[in-house]
């Protein structure tokens, strides 16, 4: 899949809300309208290849890609600590990652939990600085308003490592539903490798960390272009999401794509399709 002529420059960075370390991939044409790529809970930075490396991206963006905090090759706080995952630390990590590059005005694009990281980093940083936001198979909102169209699970041992069998049966059901058809076995196994690398205590802090949402919902709603990206079999979140952030985004700044034949994980079952609607929305937003 690295098959890129391009050259991948990595960063570790430093999060200046705690001192985390944070690990980062940059590829591509620095001049060009930078897109960075947000991975979900438990997996890393590496779901991202068929984006990352795509030819047709690169001639047109920047491109960036980087570990979350206790995820991957970045560092793992301490979870004895005060909020080790709280909006404010994360956010510091997405602003460490835009500056190690000398990034501004990028395009997010968060996949399910990633989905709430640019919502961390507006929450701090504000929404002047961001171009455009892309939200896929993710649920972005208050949990009281979004639980509901959570429709995954449960998977007995994801949180609790005091069983080691129900925790590799784990693996494999959250696996088999990232996908409306199973993923090769290459795939499979990156996966399951990502999630073996990720701290059960993480996981356990990702379901309860705190957020604030009010300057995402109610002031970047009003001024950054979003793009949500579904695949129609998603197995975890209810398309019925789409109708509810139909009311919360302006109109006019809030475009819909749905991916057919395509589960929760739709960048990786559907690439071609996913990149194809990635690219024709992110070249128009550039422009702006």
């Amino acid at each position: 899949m690295a098959s890129s002529a391009h050259s991948v420059t990595t960063k570790t960075v430093t999060s200046k809300a705690d001192g985390i370390k944070i690990y980062a991939e940059a590829i591509g044409d620095p001049s060009k309208q930078a897109i960075v790529y947000i991975h979900g809970n438990s997996t890393s930075s590496g779901v991202w290849d068929y984006q990352f490396f795509d030819e047709e991206l690169l001639k047109h963006f920047y491109q960036i890609r980087f570990d979350l905090r206790g995820h991957g090759l970045s560092e793992t706080p301490d979870v004895e600590s005060e909020s080790p995952f709280d909006n404010d630390k994360q956010g510091s990590d997405v602003a460490a990652v835009l500056e190690g590059f000398s990034v501004t005005k990028p395009i997010f694009v968060g996949w399910s939990y990633g989905a709430l990281i640019p919502g961390d980093y507006v929450s701090v940083h504000g929404f002047d600085n961001v171009k455009g936001i892309v939200v896929v198979d993710g649920l972005t909102g208050p949990p009281p308003d979004v639980h509901k169209f959570f429709t995954g699970g449960p998977y007995p041992g994801f949180t609790d490592n005091g069983d080691a069998t129900k925790m590799h049966q784990a693996y494999g059901l959250f696996i088999r539903a990232l996908t409306y058809q199973p993923l090769p076995r290459e795939w499979q196994l990156k996966l399951r490798g990502m999630l073996t690398e990720t701290a059960t205590a993480t996981r356990q802090w990702i379901f309860k960390r705190k957020k604030n949402w009010g300057p995402y919902m109610e002031g970047a709603s009003k001024a950054v272009p979003k793009l949500v990206i579904f695949g129609k079999q998603d197995g975890m979140n209810s398309l019925d999401y789409i109708d509810y952030i139909k009311t919360k985004w302006e109109p006019s700044l809030l475009t819909v794509s749905l991916i057919d034949d395509a589960g929760h994980a739709s960048f990786l079952e559907k690439p071609k399709e996913f990149n194809t609607a990635l690219l024709q929305w992110a070249a128009k937003v550039a422009q702006a």
